[in-house]
């Protein structure tokens, strides 16, 4: 599943029917919660969202014929599914860096392991895929910090986690090497223009943290043993830059762990309560608000939001968004 937001109070979310389809709910206000509605399609990985600007979205998927399919929202009008072509494996990535750009990546060729990447500036999708050299054994992920600027990484096959990074309308160099050893696919995200933090989870279930500002730092741990990968997300919060990292630990239940923009210190793990079988999903659509989603034990979505000073319903309860939703190791 994902979820995405293109404008305040407005939250777009995704997920994949035992039937395969892509289902789509949204909420537009405090007062409105639609049903999901099906967008056809017939998936074998999660949908991969992202808002370029207000009033639209792409949402991808993997189909059965592992070629990749975009179906664009513009204005509240869903467009038809339309092939990209390629033969992938595994999860989608997809970044914008502005105003009807988007950025797909994606990895295929006879092993799987190569990373590609197809973009679209204004209505036009490159012709073909861009093969980004190297090999992997994880899904990617990407970030812009500024317009015309994406920084991507991956797992490699000697399990360390690699980044390239583009701008100025051309790739700055190959693939570098940030080391270590990890189990699980990466993430990475910016609190501003020069800044990245990226996160994995080492072969021990730890999860560890490495930040660029100007410089990388060493990799940190960040405490505790995790079930799944992290998810990540920056925030304002109270006119700083927060970090909220979400993942399933100890009885499959979700905890949260918090860098505070203030204090320049991580916080500890905080549980969140209820045991569910895949890993949260995040997304903002304002300062001091974030929501969570999660597919639980009886295949069903569950949600919870913060609101700048509580969590709703409470940090040990979530609200139903019903559903019955494929679950993706």
């Amino acid at each position: 599943m994902d979820a995405v937001s293109w404008g305040c109070e407005r939250l777009d979310a995704f997920a994949i029917g035992d039937d395969i389809q892509i289902y789509h709910k949204y909420w537009n206000g405090p007062d409105e919660d639609n049903a999901w509605k099906s967008l056809g399609g017939g998936s074998l990985s999660p949908p991969a969202a992202v808002s370029s600007k207000r009033g639209h979205l792409d949402v991808f998927h993997r189909s059965v014929d592992k070629g990749v399919y975009v179906k664009h929202l513009a204005d509240s009008t869903w467009s038809s599914w339309v092939n990209l072509g390629g033969k992938t494996e595994g999860n989608l990535a997809t970044v914008s860096w502005g105003p009807d750009r988007v950025d797909i990546y994606a990895l295929g060729g006879a092993e799987g392991q190569t990373p590609y990447r197809k973009t679209k500036d204004g209505e036009t999708w490159s012709s073909t895929w861009e093969d980004l050299d190297g090999r992997f054994k994880s899904e990617l992920a990407a970030v812009s910090w500024s317009p015309g600027r994406i920084d991507v990484v991956g797992i490699g096959l000697n399990d360390a986690m690699f980044i390239k990074s583009y701008s100025g309308g051309r790739w700055l160099a190959g693939w570098n090497t940030l080391g270590g050893s990890f189990n699980s696919p990466p993430t990475i995200v910016s609190r501003g223009s020069g800044l990245l933090d990226v996160f994995a989870v080492d072969k021990s279930g730890v999860p560890q943290w490495k930040s660029f500002n100007g410089a990388w730092s060493e990799w940190q741990t960040l405490g505790g043993v995790l079930y799944s990968a992290m998810t990540v997300k920056v925030t304002s919060f109270f006119g700083t830059k927060r970090i909220d990292i979400f993942a399933l630990g100890g009885a499959d239940r979700v905890y949260q762990k918090t860098y505070n923009g203030v204090t320049n210190k991580w916080e500890g793990w905080t549980s969140h309560g209820t045991a569910f079988d895949t890993e949260p999903v995040l997304a903002s659509w304002g300062s001091d608000r974030l929501d969570i989603l999660c597919i639980g034990k009886s295949s069903d979505m569950w949600h919870q939001s913060w609101n700048g000073t509580s969590w709703e319903p409470s940090l040990g309860t979530w609200a139903s968004d019903a559903g019955v939703f494929k679950k993706f190791p």
